[in-house]
Order: C-alpha cells, then sequence, then structure tokens
C-alpha cells in the first residue's frame, strides 16, 4: 500500500487520533507503514484505546486471509494510507463479511 502525499502543513494536526478515538471498540485499525507501526501502538495505548488491533497494510495482502474467518467490530484505515484498486476490493470484502 502506498502513503497518500499530503503536505507537509497537514502532518500532526490530529487526524490519526481522531480516527482511532471514533473507531468502534476493539476495531482492526490498518497502519500504512509496517516500519512506524510501534508509533501508532503508541499512540493508541496514550488515547486509552488498547483495545484497536494495529496491523499494518500487509493484512490486506492474499486476499486479507489473516483476518476473513474473523468477526470484527470495524475496520479503520488510517487517513495517510492510499490503496490500491485491488486492496480496495479487498477492504469491501473485509467489511461486507467480517464486520458485525
Amino acid at each position: 500500500m502506498r502513503v497518500r502525499q499530503q503536505d507537509e502543513s497537514q502532518r500532526g494536526n490530529g487526524f490519526t487520533t481522531a480516527q482511532m478515538k471514533r473507531a468502534p471498540q476493539g476495531a482492526l485499525y490498518i497502519w500504512p507503514v509496517h516500519g512506524s507501526i510501534s508509533y501508532a501502538k503508541d499512540l493508541a495505548r496514550h488515547l486509552g484505546r488498547e483495545d484497536l488491533e494495529i496491523v499494518s497494510s500487509s493484512v490486506l495482502d492474499h486476499r486479507g486471509q489473516r483476518v476473513r474467518a474473523r468477526r470484527l467490530s470495524g475496520i479503520v484505515l488510517d487517513h495517510a494510507c492510499e490503496p490500491s484498486p485491488e486492496e480496495y476490493e479487498v477492504l469491501r470484502d473485509l467489511r461486507a463479511f467480517c464486520v458485525k
């Protein structure tokens, strides 16, 4: 998955914080860059959202097989994610079949 190109002035404005705060209890939260996933986990912990399952975008690989059989309360795609058309299709399928 690509990281969405954004104006540097938009960084640090609380978009991720707002998404995490609004996420359903126990949601799967997809983070765009595996190398910085610890930042997302630390932020969620700081916000009191230890219930969120923070995963890298690789969760969508192989048609989302890693989570296909699970029942999820929600799937949140971080605002910095820029999914390909194939990844959008996987997200659509996961939301239809996995989200309660």
